[in-house]
């Protein structure tokens, strides 16, 4: 694939997953052939220049420098600079909004995001275990009290923020809408009640809690090996044969070192006792 203002050069064409190319329905049943390497800033005026996440496809090394102007860290980050509603097609940049970073006045100011382990992360989880019957909360509620919290999380940060993304000038950063909100959080539990079954909601409930957490892989890593979910991930891409995808990690050394009884991990595709996903790879 061919590198342009919209698209990032794929890194093996001919072992995308089948996404790439042909249609394929979503965890919300909804198809779709958006893949992960190109992007359009008009998807929200018009569906059909919708290509996807525009940045890196996994296992992409062209490496840096020449691409200063095309790297970025989506969200709230400690570097974050000015809000850019800018439009990449015609070069025209919103009135009274930078794009720009201007020597750290303007911006997050350090406000990063880390997202360890977040109150909706909890959420998340007592979700799943509702939905696995191992607890007797409701899974649905606990499903829709995540999505909530974790956006209300990311809203607080824009709080503080003055001029970033604040449209009207109320000194206030953009968030979103209650109507917004709410538009899709029933959007997502109208999809989960329509689910056939557990599994299908199970794929609903990992990939929000895969969309809540991001730039926190760890959480993931562990519901993607819990529940074999979401299904739509993308698979291995820097040769067909990639190898076996890890379930579990060597002990550190020191570990090891001061405790003579722990076992000795050689074999990554040995799964953790809680592992009950089939194949990753």
């Amino acid at each position: 694939v061919g590198e342009d203002l919209f698209t990032i050069d794929c890194v093996v064409p001919d072992t995308r997953p089948v996404w790439y190319d042909n249609p394929y329905t979503n965890a919300y049943g909804v198809t779709t052939t958006w893949p992960f390497c190109a992007g359009s800033n008009l998807t929200t005026v018009d569906a059909s220049n919708a290509k996807g996440y525009w940045g890196r496809d996994h296992g992409n090394n062209d490496g840096t420098p020449p691409d200063g102007r095309k790297r970025t860290h989506r969200g709230a980050y400690p570097a974050a600079g000015l809000y850019d509603d800018g439009n990449a097609a015609t070069g025209v940049f919103g009135s009274g909004v930078g794009h720009t970073q201007n020597g750290g006045v303007d911006g997050g100011g350090g406000d990063g995001h880390a997202p360890m382990l977040m109150s909706a992360n909890v959420y998340f989880m007592r979700a799943e275990a509702a939905l696995d019957g191992l607890s007797s909360e409701n899974a649905r509620d606990m499903l829709e009290t995540a999505i909530r919290t974790s956006i209300s999380s990311v809203m607080s940060y824009s709080a503080g923020w003055g001029p970033v993304g604040d449209f009207n000038g109320d000194g206030v950063g953009g968030v979103p809408e209650t109507r917004s909100i709410d538009a899709y959080v029933n959007y997502v539990m109208n999809a989960y009640d329509a689910a056939s079954d557990n599994e299908a909601k199970m794929n609903i409930l990992v990939k929000e809690h895969r969309l809540a957490s991001f730039s926190n892989g760890i959480e993931l890593y562990n519901a993607m090996r819990r529940t074999g979910h979401p299904t739509e991930m993308q698979g291995p891409m820097k040769t067909p044969d990639a190898g076996t995808f890890p379930r579990l990690f060597p002990y550190p050394s020191d570990f090891s070192n001061l405790n003579k009884n722990a076992p000795v991990r050689t074999d990554l595709g040995e799964k953790i006792f809680w592992d009950r996903a089939g194949a990753l790879n």
